[in-house]
């Protein structure tokens, strides 16, 4: 009750101070709440308000999001007060082209989106690092993890464990991309809600292989791993094998996520069985 209270307090704060009217919620999540509203200028913004679990898991891609600049990415018009303002954009996501049996297409914009926010002349803003995101999966331990997914979630922490202890380059990462998070604002695609961190470049595709979540029939098709780490090379010139490898971290980790919200963890489980099948052929 106290959470709804303090959303509707900043939301009139928000509006006083921007000059906004006509909030309408389009979106709400233990992270934060989004709001249509109008603009001054007659247009509409996106208004992000935040929770107190928001601000410490999300405020780094606030920030990063405003380096972004508006290039490739959603434009960001103020900040403040827990909250973020920004250009709404009317277009659907790039999971549609998935499920319009277009996955490939939408693999490589994606990755050329994340290419291009990268390309920016100011030093990027402090921001939390790997090592701090991949805490929660070397303390967590096993617990929620069913038995007979132990063995390949073993393995996998084993890679992940390793994959961070290489000396490598660490670039600002939006740290959560994936087709939805890419939408279209007639012109076109624009990234949206970013984590913010650093790390190595080739950690920034792994979500995209366990999305779009809604679609398993996508995620765990036969061949599709190969062929997201083979177009996402020739996009990026990583390694094939490189990006399967922090995919296979990273799904690792967000079993640990879900099972410490008691969320059913098979998901991305399942997908650690193929995708080190994968790696293994590619070796």
């Amino acid at each position: 009750m106290s959470e709804l209270k303090n959303f509707d307090t900043v939301l009139r704060a928000c509006c006083a101070r921007w000059s906004l009217s006509n909030p309408v919620l389009k979106y709400e999540s233990p992270l934060a709440n989004v709001y249509r509203v109008a603009l001054p200028s007659g247009g509409a913004g996106a208004l992000k308000i935040f929770s107190a679990y928001g601000l410490i898991d999300e405020w780094d891609g606030v920030l990063l999001l405003e380096w972004y600049a508006g290039i490739g990415a959603a434009e960001v018009l103020a900040i403040g007060d827990g909250a973020l303002l920004m250009k709404w954009i009317d277009g659907g996501s790039l999971a549609q082209l998935c499920y319009d049996g277009r996955a490939e297409e939408a693999a490589v914009i994606l990755a050329r989106l994340a290419l291009k926010d990268r390309r920016q002349d100011t030093p990027a803003p402090a921001l939390k690092t790997i090592e701090q995101r991949f805490e929660h999966l070397f303390h967590w331990g096993e617990a929620g993890i069913p038995a007979e997914y132990a063995a390949v979630f073993r393995e996998a922490k084993t890679v992940a464990a390793r994959l961070l202890r290489v000396d490598q380059q660490y670039i600002p990462l939006h740290g959560d991309i994936h087709f939805e998070n890419a939408l279209f604002d007639g012109e076109e695609w624009r990234l949206i809600d970013p984590k913010g961190l650093m790390g190595p470049p080739a950690y920034e595709y792994a979500n995209m292989f366990m999305n779009p979540w809604s679609r398993p029939e996508i995620v765990f098709a036969k061949g599709r791993a190969r062929s997201l780490a083979e177009v996402l090379s020739a996009e990026t010139g990583l390694p094939a094998v490189e990006l399967i490898e922090w995919a296979i971290a990273h799904c690792a980790l967000a079993a640990t996520w879900l099972a410490s919200g008691a969320t059913p963890v098979e998901h991305p489980l399942k997908l650690l069985e193929i995708l080190f099948d994968t790696r293994d052929a590619l070796d």
